[in-house]
This record gives C-alpha cells, structure tokens and sequence, in this order.
C-alpha cells in the first residue's frame, strides 16, 4: 500500500503560547512493499510523522494519502478501516497494553474490526512463535512480562491482524542482541515474502542501513534527503552535521582505507562482510 505525503505541517497547540511546528513541508513517498526507514536525532519529529500514517495525528496542513484514504478529511469508518490496514508498534509497549492477559490482548484487536475469532485463535500459536514467545505467554498478564517481552506482545498484537502495513516505533530498543536480530529478520521476512511495506523509525543507523530498501532523514521536522542507503553513506559529513552517525561498519571501512590502505566496496560494508577482510588482511600479515 502506497503512502504520500503532501507538503505536510504539523503545529502542536497551534494559536497558544506553546505552539510547536513539528513537521514542516513534508513531501515525499512511500512505496507499497518498499521496506522504508525513518531516521533522524531526538526532536527531528520521527514519532509525530509515523503517528500520520494511520490517522492517529492529522496534518495541519498539506495532505498525506494512505492506499485509498486521504487525511485529513476522512470519516470514522474509513478511519476504523485504515488502522486495521496499518499497524503501530509504540516505542514504550505499556501505552497500547491493557488488557489482563496476553490472550486477551491479542484478540482485542480482531474483536474490535469485527474478525472471525475462531480463526484469528488458531493463528495465535505461530504469531508468537514469530515474535520470540511461546503459548505459555496466553494467560499471563503483559504487565509482568519484562520490557523486551511486553515489546514483543506489542508486535504480536499487531501482526495477528495481518495489516499490510508495519509501522516500528524504534521496535529493538532494550532487546539483547539475540532478540533483536531474530526481529530484524522478521521484519525483513515479513517485507520480502509477505509483501508487507514496512516502515521503521530508529535512530540506529547501522540497523537502518543494514535492512532498508529507502531512507527519509529529517532534520528538525524538515526533510533533510529521501534517498537510498547506498547513496546515503557517501554524504556521511552531511549526517554528521545533523546529528547521525554513520554506521560503524562504514567507519570501520574508513579506518582500514586510511591506516591500513584497504580498498573496499562501501555497497558490501556489514559487520560481517568487514570482519571477514580483516581476518584475511591479519591472515595475509602472518604469512608474510
């Protein structure tokens, strides 16, 4: 499902005293089944964006049009319909929990767009497998599950309505790095076979880098680029300059060309990629 946004502002308590513009002049696209990452410092206006794709904040001016639905102007059941259609994971998982058991929480969702339960149960076992947990997480309370585990039941709750569109609010943040790599190649699954588009805010370069097929950078609720990884590491001072580091692979990329005078495709540069040329230029040293 295609995505547009239209020279799009967004004012907090716009004609007060504390009236905040928090995204100005926002156009570009997103493509259907592109996997497509925001990124951007804290305050860059990342969750007030992500918060217009399902009608949950409207622009203040300027348009943004989701599939068939154009914000703002549309009606309740139109609105009902797009949220089914798009799915929000909050960066903090206790504001879209409230249920008193997982079980519970998962069907909320289902329930409330009128799905057939009977059905939506029996997907239950392998949306958490997806996510990292097993059925032994149904009858427990989301509130006694640790961080990274609530997180997850976020995402389950989300998944079990098969929206066509996933919307990450930084959705690795305080996982271990095992289980933030079993969700960034979820996400990466759910993109490439299912055909999901996929949308993930994070201030993580390296993760942004590593799994997007395009990247929207804002700069202090502005656009900053709308561009490919690819061409998007060759402005690295320009990221620097607002705020974004590159990813430490790239730098470690830099650091092998200018010490060690390593020539190296940046396209090819990932945490493995790099690690096994250096073992091979360590290996080469030794045998000399």
């Amino acid at each position: 499902m295609e995505i547009v946004f239209e020279d799009v502002d967004y004012i907090y308590q716009p004609n007060t005293p504390l009236e905040h513009v928090a995204l100005q002049g926002l156009s570009f696209t997103i493509p259907s089944e592109f996997f497509t990452a925001i990124v951007g410092r804290t305050g860059s206006g990342k969750s007030t964006l992500l918060q217009q794709l399902n009608g949950l904040l409207q622009p203040t001016s300027g348009t943004v049009t989701v599939g068939d639905t154009r914000l703002p102007g549309a009606k309740s059941k139109p609105l009902k319909e797009l949220r089914r259609r798009v799915g929000l994971v909050f960066q903090y998982p206790e504001h879209q929990l409230f249920e008193e058991t997982v079980k519970q929480e998962l069907l909320f969702g289902p329930k409330n767009f009128g799905l057939d339960l009977g059905q939506v149960e029996a997907k239950l076992p392998q949306v958490l497998q997806d996510v990292g947990l097993d059925e032994s997480f149904l009858e427990r309370s989301p509130f006694t599950l640790s961080g990274g585990q609530m997180k997850r039941v976020a995402l389950a709750s989300v998944l079990i309505l098969d929206s066509e569109v996933l919307v990450l609010d930084e959705p690795t943040a305080g996982l271990d790095p095992v289980g933030k790599k079993q969700l960034l190649q979820l996400f990466r699954y759910l993109n490439e076979e299912k055909g999901k588009t996929v949308v993930l805010v994070t201030h993580n370069m390296e993760d942004a880098m590593a799994n997007a097929d395009q990247l929207v950078v804002l700069n202090d609720g502005c656009i900053d680029s709308v561009t490919s990884p690819k061409h998007l590491i060759e402005k690295r001072d320009q990221l620097e300059a607002i705020g974004l580091a590159a990813p430490e692979s790239i730098k470690f990329v830099d650091y092998m060309q200018q010490t060690l005078g390593v020539n190296w495709n940046e396209d090819e540069a990932t945490v493995d990629t790099v690690s096994q040329a250096l073992i091979k230029r360590i290996k080469a040293g030794a045998n000399k």
